[in-house]
């Protein structure tokens, strides 16, 4: 019988008789011996990764086991990962291997960033419900290239919860879990303070006195959400706030508005300003206590406005098309202050 020699060396011919080789590849569980040097096999030309896949999906039930051997120096990262591609290993057991403790988080994530796996696959994995929302975060955070996850599904592009009452120096999810039903791409970024001094207490944003704040952002199609709350109203000197979500410069920008006289259809909803010049596209009353808004945009400037998940209402406008900032600038009045918490946008 023959030597099959690769990445872990020469192996005991006896334990590689072309008889196994046949049952694994005809996914026989006989063929279990041969397993740990499935790699060796697979650089010799003996197996496909396609093979390798097709045995994992239907002969090995042992998640804690593919789980171990994927973290240790028995496979390497280029291998698993084309292992993972393969249209024989399904998204379900792909992602109930990724949720598996003995797979470290940063093996997993060395796995998702190497080039072997599609961003169709590693998509399909992420989407997967045997893969947890916050084990799925707590990877992706691990990641050097996330904007591989892409959007949609349960994926998003950025996300905050304020929950590790910061805005620097951030608590990733593996510190302190995720309240979010998504993966992001950016979970609680690094937020510039632009002016003033912002507060963040009980995991939510505070405003009480002018202030402006960014994070970087390119995101232009899809849906921004968050929740606010007034302190009070007002009908004369109240605060007022811009969420300046498609923000290019202070002359070009879409926003939400928001202020402290809550019932004022005029000076609450959604504007523009190009070239300097600002303009309304629609406008609703708000309420005082926590509430919930969401704005979408389609790719043909389609703005649509939901308030507790009622619409209030569309708008149609192509004068903005791209972004480098989610800005909020913040002006303080005798009356109200702003709370903000669980910023999402996907």
């Amino acid at each position: 019988m023959p030597d099959y020699t690769g990445g872990g060396g020469v192996v005991d011919a006896g334990a590689l008789e072309d008889s196994y080789i046949e049952l694994f590849k005809a996914r026989d569980p006989r063929a279990a011996r041969l397993w740990e040097y499935a790699e060796i096999l697979y650089s010799a030309g003996k197996l496909t990764a396609d093979d390798v896949a097709g045995f994992i999906n239907d002969v090995l039930l042992y998640i804690d086991k593919i789980a171990y051997d994927f973290d240790r120096v028995l496979f390497s990262v280029d291998f698993v990962a084309k292992i993972l591609d393969s249209a024989n290993l399904s998204a379900d057991k792909a992602a109930s291997i990724l949720d598996n403790a003995n797979l470290s988080v940063d093996k997993a994530a060395s796995i998702l960033d190497n080039a072997n796996l599609s961003e169709t696959k590693l998509q399909a994995i992420l989407d997967n419900e045997n893969l947890s929302i916050q084990r799925g975060q707590e990877i992706v955070d691990a990641m050097s290239n996330k904007e591989k996850i892409g959007t949609g599904g349960r994926r998003g592009y950025l996300a905050d919860d304020w929950e590790d009452n910061k805005l620097t120096n951030r608590d990733r999810a593996a510190t302190l879990a995720t309240t979010f039903d998504r993966i992001f791409q950016k979970f609680r970024p690094e937020w510039d303070t632009v002016s003033g001094t912002p507060e963040v207490s009980n995991g939510r944003l505070f405003f009480d006195n002018s202030l402006e704040m960014q994070v970087p952002s390119d995101f232009v199609v899809g849906a921004w959400q968050f929740k606010f709350e007034w302190s009070e109203s007002s009908d004369t000197d109240e605060s007022y706030c811009f969420i300046r979500f498609m923000y290019v410069d202070d002359d070009n920008t879409y926003f939400l508005k928001l202020d402290a006289f809550v019932s004022a259809e005029t000076r609450n909803g959604l504007g523009k300003i190009v070239n300097g010049v600002g303009s309304g596209l629609l406008s609703f009353a708000i309420d005082l206590g926590e509430h919930t808004i969401k704005i979408t945009r389609d790719s043909d400037g389609n703005f649509e406005v939901f308030y507790d998940g009622v619409s209030k209402g569309t708008a149609t406008d192509t004068n903005i098309t791209t972004s480098n900032y989610i800005n909020i600038k913040y002006t303080q009045k005798t009356y109200g202050n702003l709370y903000l918490d669980d910023l999402e946008v996907y």
